[in-house]
């Protein structure tokens, strides 16, 4: 969740001192007079903490005279009601949450220099609008998903929570914290942690236990942490074991399962059967082991007898006729056929610090890379969003005007572009990314990666026709052979040259991963 308010606003009033004047003009001379006030705030786009110290500092030039008026909450640094003063520096603190405005009348010794030009008088009224943040205080309410009943929030509920069902926590701490998260800890150290979206969290646990709670609430300006001892009681569940997705690693099969399993390795391995395929070629695997994972009780591990490649299409399939898988709260796991096995890959841009996720990133990492034209037609500056995220909490958005495009690439904070990653010549690698498309035109536009040390000519990314189905994500893959072992560098553009409408879409997980395959 982040909600972050940036205000500041400044008005200038000029109180015009001559009754009339002739139109020549007379270039100014001696001492400047300059209005400049400077902000401790600035990086923080004028806000501050209640409580929180911070400082306005007159830095102009030619001040004859100098007044600063403030609300009645604030105080000086000692504490001290701090109404007015005529101080160059003022430092400031404010008592009470809410926008606050901080006056400064100045009278200069002749006419001024305000922002871009000369005014007529010598005197200038400015206000400053502070916001000021609600101590950051945890709080939250929670509920069972399935009947939306609320849990007790105290030390000692046991709040009674079958192995495996849901509970959703809601946040409700003031002084708009951007991270929250929940930690939920058994009274054998087992923790599951789990970070709000959009100031949510649904949470599932699969160990029967004892949990005690957490929540932390943080901002940069303040953190603050609520626990509950013996809140959850999760007890064995009466609902079937369901497999939430199989996953091939490292030369083995990972099934993750909604609650944790008992033993699996009593079970034969011929109650796991296997399809491997690559290019229309089958190829015979068969499983020699079955573990628990070490570090999840719900996820078994299959050891393979044969060498498996990321380029393979897997299928499993379990016979309970044939063994017995059992979760730790005694109900047995049903047969299952042809579920597919999702590759974990070796992801080059997260090696490289390359931001897919979108989840560590600011708008001021992805800019305009300034090609002018239509390339600058759409929202730049604005891309990075948490309206809508695949996973995670943020993900890139492009609103490409009709006959527009975009064009920018990832930087560091501190501005260093950071868009290359290295390839070796022969080998094969994919990038691919999820789209939701919010809107879109009837003609061509796409979203490409673009490959500046290859001549602009390779290209690699999805063109859209208008047929797309919209309002759902879906994943789009492209591949490129390396012709040179080299740093291959990325430049993200979109266009939308002929389409009868703008194209409004989000990315999100982009990857760029090496691709195996068989001898």
């Amino acid at each position: 969740m982040k909600k972050k308010y940036i205000k500041l606003s400044i008005i200038t009033m000029v109180a015009v001192l001559f009754a009339a004047c002739d139109s020549s003009y007379d270039a100014p001379t001696g001492e400047p007079n300059h209005s400049s006030v400077e902000s401790s705030l600035k990086n923080s786009g004028n806000t501050v903490q209640v409580n929180g110290s911070f400082y306005l500092y007159d830095f102009s030039r030619g001040v004859k005279s100098r007044a600063w008026e403030l609300t009645a909450d604030a105080t000086n640094l000692e504490g001290e009601e701090l109404l007015s003063s005529t101080d160059q520096r003022l430092d400031v603190i404010f008592t009470v949450p809410g926008e606050k405005v901080v006056k400064l009348h100045q009278v200069f010794n002749d006419s001024v220099y305000v922002n871009d030009g000369f005014i007529d008088g010598n005197e200038v009224a400015t206000e400053f609008t502070i916001t000021v943040l609600d101590s950051v205080r945890a709080n939250f309410v929670a509920e069972h998903v399935l009947d939306n009943t609320e849990l007790n929030n105290a030390n000692g509920a046991l709040n009674e929570v079958q192995a495996g069902r849901e509970v959703k926590y809601m946040d409700l701490s003031t002084g708009e914290p951007t991270n929250v998260k929940w930690i939920l800890t058994r009274e054998d150290g087992n923790q599951v942690t789990t970070e709000a979206k959009n100031g949510e969290a649904v949470v599932k646990i699969s160990g029967v236990g004892v949990y005690d709670l957490a929540m932390v609430s943080s901002s940069d300006f303040g953190r603050d942490t609520l626990v509950y001892t013996d809140y959850l009681n999760i007890v064995p569940s009466t609902d079937p074991m369901i497999l939430e997705y199989v996953k091939a690693m490292d030369g083995k099969l990972y099934l993750k399962y909604g609650r944790d399993v008992l033993n699996p390795s009593t079970c034969p391995v011929s109650a796991f059967t296997l399809q491997v395929t690559n290019d229309g070629q089958d190829y015979p695997v068969e499983v020699s082991s079955i573990a628990l994972d070490s570090t999840d009780p719900s996820v078994i591990v299959l050891t393979l007898d044969e060498l498996i490649y990321n380029t393979d299409e897997i299928l499993v399939s379990y016979d309970d006729a044939i063994g017995t898988l059992i979760s730790a709260d005694a109900m047995v796991i049903d047969s299952f056929d042809d579920e597919m096995a999702d590759f974990v890959r070796k992801d080059l841009f997260v090696e490289t610090g390359y931001d897919g996720t979108v989840e560590n990133s600011e708008n001021s990492n992805w800019p305009y890379a300034w090609w002018g034209g239509e390339w600058g037609e759409y929202n730049q500056g604005n891309n990075v969003t948490t309206s809508m995220a695949y996973e995670g909490l943020k993900s890139l958005y492009f609103n490409m005007n009709t006959n527009g495009g975009a064009i920018l690439d990832y930087r560091t904070d501190a501005g260093v572009k950071l868009n290359t990653v290295p390839v070796v010549e022969g080998k094969t690698y994919e990038g691919s990314f999820m789209v939701y498309i919010d809107e879109i035109g009837t003609e061509d536009c796409n979203f490409l990666w673009m490959l500046p040390n290859n001549g602009w000519a390779t290209m690699m990314g999805v063109y859209f026709n208008g047929t797309e189905t919209t309002g759902q994500w879906y994943k789009v893959t492209t591949r490129y052979e390396a012709s040179a072992s080299e740093d291959l560098g990325f430049v993200i553009r979109g266009h939308n040259p002929t389409a009868t409408g703008p194209l409004k879409i989000y990315i999100d997980n982009m990857k760029f991963e090496e691709l195996e395959f068989r001898p």
